[in-house]
């Protein structure tokens, strides 16, 4: 505002006439406004102003506007600068177009802002032309037009008005009534940073942080935004916090958040709650994180409200309330914040704090979740699948989990492979299933790589691939997931897609049996007996000391792979020989009995075996070994009667 008071007090109007002792009263306001002698200057516009002098009026319009030399005096500086406005002055008209879109002094009315910004203008005012743009671009009181807007900033720019060069940069830099031009942004931004205007530093920083229309540089960001921060410029604050805090630069990162927190800033204080609630570059202590959320909370900060919410119902820093963090999230939730609303669904969903309301909770699911909220998408796709407070409907279902696991929700994406993987909801599609496992995968999901492991197991969506299925069990497996450490014992003890090892398959099986896998007792009890007791010691020992999200292991010393044995399969070396019969004097020809119903008992050595049958009928019989993979042992079956 500072740049607008200037100029227009440097503007000589032709068209007016002034007694030379009006002239000399604005002159000597003008001269001990710029030594801030606002009492002094006041006094002069005012003696001036009185002589209906228009450059005068709109001076003290600004007084009044900017409590300068006088209590800050809205409707008083709306009525100077319609007198002003009223004489054709258009420094006065573009001032008191921005009162009326603001609503400040006067009732907001952007048709008469219009009115007036389009005076001003049209006389060559850049603020008017400016607001004009503005007017233009968010279609307020005329239809709304990003290129004529874009029109309006230019003739303002061209004439050094920084709002308007600002303006035109976020115009190229949104592709908003022009091309979209990166450095045609830069440059505007540029212009007007460079003389002064904090909005276009900030803008600029930004520019050099992310490298588009100017070479990426920390350096001139972290410049630029001082320049703004400088200037009071809280979101200039906050970015410096970020960039240093990014860089684990936490004491500079505190002070930044603490200078804009020291103006009770809200984000600022919610950002200190933050790290001393993590302890991060600080001592944690949550007594004081409570105290700046409860502090940006009474400022109207909806995250800190939900951050304060979080602590009364995990009971850090405060005694743990249910009713209290209700209370808090229902304020959010009253007010729009979608993440209070699907908190309070989850609430209603888990009787905490409410009672137990399943259609409650569906009903604030649906309010975030239509805000695009992709856990609240998440969680509405659940009660569709479930049929909890809805009736059960799978396509429902499968249309929310698409829309959260399409922001990248790492769970909805593992459900919506679920989905296409049984076919409910979506027609099946392994391999439709298998994408979305993938990128649920890539984000740490554990769920999700313990299905990939299946899919390459199975060969479903993907082709077989045992070292595929290895890997993706194994990373499920070392985040703690059961049944992935399960299958990940099967492959050890089968050497299947890694080389043979019992002693680590039943530390995984001991794992898995711990955390509740109904199937890993009996693998454990199997693989045991293969075991010798300083094998089971140490598989018991590698088991205890493994903790979750740390390597599981891939080798043991008192396991040897035999070097003779593929890696795949145990085998032997060679099929066992067939020993002579232990019956002599057996029947050469077929003296079985000729009924419906035959009952036989067998006599075997290594594959040769005497068939007895009830009429006393004895043959010869062979049979062929088969290898059992459960024992990794060639075995002779019994041979039918």
């Amino acid at each position: 505002m500072k740049h607008r008071f200037i100029s227009a007090l440097a503007v000589s109007l032709a068209a007016f006439v002034y007694a030379p002792s009006v002239h000399a009263d604005f002159d000597k306001g003008l001269a001990a406004y710029q030594q801030k002698d606002y009492a002094t200057a006041l006094a002069e516009f005012k003696t001036a102003a009185e002589q209906h002098e228009a450059k005068s009026q709109s001076a003290l319009g600004f007084m009044y506007a900017n409590g300068q030399g006088v209590a800050r005096d809205d409707k008083e500086a709306a009525a100077w600068y319609r007198k002003a406005a009223d004489q054709g002055f258009a420094s006065a008209q573009a001032s008191l177009a921005n009162f009326y879109f603001m609503g400040r002094g006067v009732a907001r009315d952007v048709s008469q802002a219009v009115v007036l910004a389009r005076k001003a203008a049209d006389q060559g005012d850049s603020w008017g032309q400016n607001l004009l743009g503005v007017l233009y671009e968010q279609g307020q009181g005329v239809s709304q037009d990003a290129r004529e807007a874009v029109q309006w900033y230019r003739k303002a720019a061209d004439q050094g008005n920084t709002r308007a060069q600002n303006n035109l940069g976020l115009a190229y830099s949104n592709g908003r009534g022009v091309p979209k031009d990166d450095r045609e942004a830069a440059s505007w931004f540029r212009k007007a940073a460079d003389a002064g205007l904090e909005d276009a530093q900030a803008n600029l920083a930004g520019m050099y942080l992310n490298g588009t229309g100017v070479p990426q540089s920390r350096a001139e960001a972290i410049n630029w935004y001082r320049k703004a921060a400088e200037q009071n410029y809280f979101q200039a604050m906050m970015q410096l916090g970020r960039l240093h805090e990014r860089g684990k630069e936490y004491a500079d990162a505190l002070a930044w958040y603490r200078q804009a927190a020291d103006q009770n800033y809200p984000p600022a204080l919610n950002r200190l709650g933050e790290m001393h609630e993590e302890g991060l570059g600080v001592q944690q202590d949550h007594r004081l994180a409570v105290e700046l959320y409860r502090k940006a909370t009474d400022l109207g900060d909806m995250e800190a409200q939900f951050s304060l919410g979080r602590m009364y119902l995990d009971g850090k820093g405060v005694a743990q309330s249910d009713q209290d963090a209700f209370n808090l999230y229902h304020q959010g939730a009253m007010r729009g914040y979608a993440l209070a609303q699907n908190m309070l669904g989850w609430m209603h969903d888990q009787g905490r704090g409410v009672k137990k309301d399943a259609l409650q909770a569906v009903q604030w699911y649906r309010k975030a979740a239509d805000q695009g909220l992709a856990r609240a998408q998440a969680n509405l796709a659940d009660s569709y699948f479930l049929g909890t407070g809805v009736p059960q409907d799978d396509r429902e279902a499968a249309n929310w989990y698409r829309k959260a696991a399409e922001q990248g929700h790492a769970q909805a994406q593992n459900d919506l492979g679920f989905m296409y993987g049984e076919g409910r909801g979506v027609l099946q599609n392994h391999s439709e299933a298998v994408t979305w496992y993938r990128k649920a995968a890539a984000q740490g999901s554990a769920m999700a790589q313990y299905n990939l492991g299946v899919n390459y197991a199975n060969g479903q969506g993907v082709p077989q691939d045992a070292t595929e299925a290895e890997r993706w069990y194994r990373l499920a497996a070392e985040q703690g997931h059961i049944n992935a450490q399960n299958n990940l014992g099967v492959m050890y003890e089968n050497g299947n897609g890694v080389a043979q090892n019992p002693v680590i398959a039943y530390a995984l099986f001991n794992l898995a049996a711990a955390g509740g896998n109904s199937k890993a007792p009996n693998n454990r009890a199997r693989v045991a007996e293969q075991l010798s007791p300083k094998q089971l010691e140490e598989a018991q020992a590698v088991s205890s000391a493994w903790r979750v999200n740390t390597p599981l292991p891939t080798k043991t010393a008192t396991w040897k792979q035999p070097t003779s044995k593929p890696a795949v399969q145990s085998k032997p070396k060679a099929e066992p020989r067939a020993a002579a019969p232990a019956e002599p004097q057996v029947s050469s020809t077929d003296c079985r009995p000729k009924t419906a119903s035959l009952t036989c008992r067998s006599a075997c050595t290594n594959g040769n075996c005497v068939v007895t049958y009830a009429n006393g009928c004895r043959m010869r019989a062979q049979v062929s070994p088969k290898f059992n993979p459960l024992n990794s042992q060639w075995e002779y079956p019994s041979p039918s009667c």
